[in-house]
């Protein structure tokens, strides 16, 4: 699940034990009860009982959630949606009636924008399990301009083997490829292809940061072809999006995001897409690890002396402190993921998470 905190002047004490009950037995449900039967999460309920502002934002989002959190567009909020049966297809159907616009569906789950005034019908939709808002993913970019080129030392590999990527076509998924104009001036310059670049989908707003990785797969490869997939889609468009790069012969795919609500520890859809297009395709796969710099934490294990009755002992994060201190400034917020090593309903079906945290 993911939890967004939102704080004034607030230090938050995160430490490695959290707990853990069956749903049934937490006290006061309230909230939650009531957004299981509107077929919801607690924060999709808190974006239906909210109130719009004149320009379609949230003026009142309710517990639980703040102004940024949510992407609303024309009085419609993006929402993912898991099928109850598997069935994405039957699912985006049925949502489709109730005014789902841009609908994208991916094995059992779907993407799309709901009208919010049609939030409160999702209840009597046969076909969905649950709802949730739509949290745009993480772009796993660098803070630095690249010097990929030589750092690979593929300038050295192109004049020692004669290589330039010709005969290979490069798929390239991040947020949006030309939503800022740039890519005319990109091609004039031969920072990209001649030819330009395929666009299968892009979006009318974003960073370009995919035009930033066809750049760069250019300066690496400059004979290699170039196509280009958002996959601010949800994560239905994400996985659908991978199938459709390599249906558009894409030998290989590259992508730098991440959604915080796949899986941790099993494959997702997402996943499930690249096994597909790798075994099906002879695709070669690379998605982005992930530079966050100093916004991290990484350590050996320092022993702190410290036992944690039913863990062991306790991680020294500096001075004899077993807790991690995280400052959140006034105004801010943090989006904690937090999973439970179970399968997701997303990809097994019925034997789904049955646990939440206690909040």
């Amino acid at each position: 699940m993911i939890k967004q905190l939102r704080a004034g002047s607030l230090l938050a004490l995160l430490c490695g034990t959290l707990l853990s009950a069956p749903i049934d037995s937490i006290a006061q449900t309230t909230n939650k009860e009531v957004a299981r039967v509107a077929k919801m999460t607690p924060d999709l309920l808190a974006v239906m009982k909210g109130r719009l502002s004149a320009n379609g934002r949230m003026a009142a989002p309710g517990p639980g959630g703040s102004t940024d959190d949510y992407v609303i567009v024309d009085g419609a909020v993006a929402i993912e949606g898991v099928a109850v049966d598997q069935r994405g297809d039957a699912l985006l159907t049925q949502l489709q009636a109730l005014g789902l616009r841009e609908g994208v569906a991916f094995k059992s789950m779907i993407f799309g924008y709901l009208p919010i005034d049609k939030l409160d019908d999702l209840k009597d939709v046969s076909g969905l399990h649950y709802a949730r808002p739509y949290y745009k993913p993480v772009n796993n970019a660098g803070k630095v301009t690249s010097q990929g080129d030589k750092s690979l030392r593929a300038d050295v590999a192109r004049t020692t083997y004669s290589v330039t990527g010709a005969g290979s076509k490069v798929g390239v998924i991040s947020d949006t490829y030309n939503a800022l104009k740039g890519a005319a001036a990109g091609v004039a310059s031969g920072d990209l292809p001649a030819e330009g670049v395929q666009v299968i989908d892009d979006l009318p707003s974003g960073t370009d940061e995919g035009r930033a990785m066809a750049e760069i797969v250019h300066d690496v490869a400059p004979g290699a072809a170039i196509a280009f997939n958002t996959a601010f889609r949800g994560q239905a468009g994400f996985a659908k999006g991978i199938i459709d790069l390599a249906n558009a012969g894409c030998n290989i795919i590259v992508d730098d995001i991440i959604y915080l609500a796949e899986p941790f520890f099993q494959d997702g859809i997402v996943g499930q897409a690249v096994d597909q297009v790798v075994n099906n395709n002879n695709v070669s796969y690379f998605s982005s690890a992930g530079n966050q710099a100093r916004a991290s934490y990484m350590s050996q294990f320092r022993n702190s002396g410290i036992t944690v009755p039913g863990y062991g002992i306790a991680h020294d994060f500096g001075g004899g402190d077993i807790y991690q201190k995280v400052t959140i400034p006034t105004g801010g917020t943090i989006r904690l993921a937090f999973q439970w090593d179970e399968p997701f309903r997303s990809v097994s079906g019925g034997l789904a998470q049955k646990r939440t945290l206690i909040s």
